[in-house]
């Protein structure tokens, strides 16, 4: 049995709680600041809660995954909770068209 242990983070920043939500989420904003620790960060979905999102990238050696999430929870401009379900990934042989994704659970369903 995994034991996973919820992690929590947070900062103070000098800027309208609305214009760091907007850079938070929105995709351009999101694939810039993100791109710091992970080339090519990207998600598929959105925000609302509920919803399936899938957040991928370039690992370092140049191979392609991510994770696929859930939004647990989405309080506009106060907090969003995010239940990542686990591991994506993307392989593809040279030859294909169409890139087959493998998910691998990292918590139980």
């Amino acid at each position: 049995m995994h034991i996973i242990e919820e992690t929590k983070y947070s900062i103070e920043i000098d800027a309208p709680r609305e214009k760091v939500w907007r850079v938070m989420i929105e995709d351009k904003s999101y694939r810039d600041w993100t791109s710091a620790f992970c080339p090519n960060s990207h998600f598929e979905g959105d925000w609302s809660e509920g919803s399936e999102i899938r957040f991928l990238g370039d690992g370092p050696n140049g191979e392609s995954g991510g994770m696929f999430s859930r939004i647990r929870e989405n309080k506009s401009y106060e907090r969003i909770s995010i239940e990542h379900l686990g591991i994506l990934l993307v392989r593809c042989p040279d030859s294909c068209e169409e890139p087959s994704i493998e998910r691998s659970y990292s918590t139980p369903r």
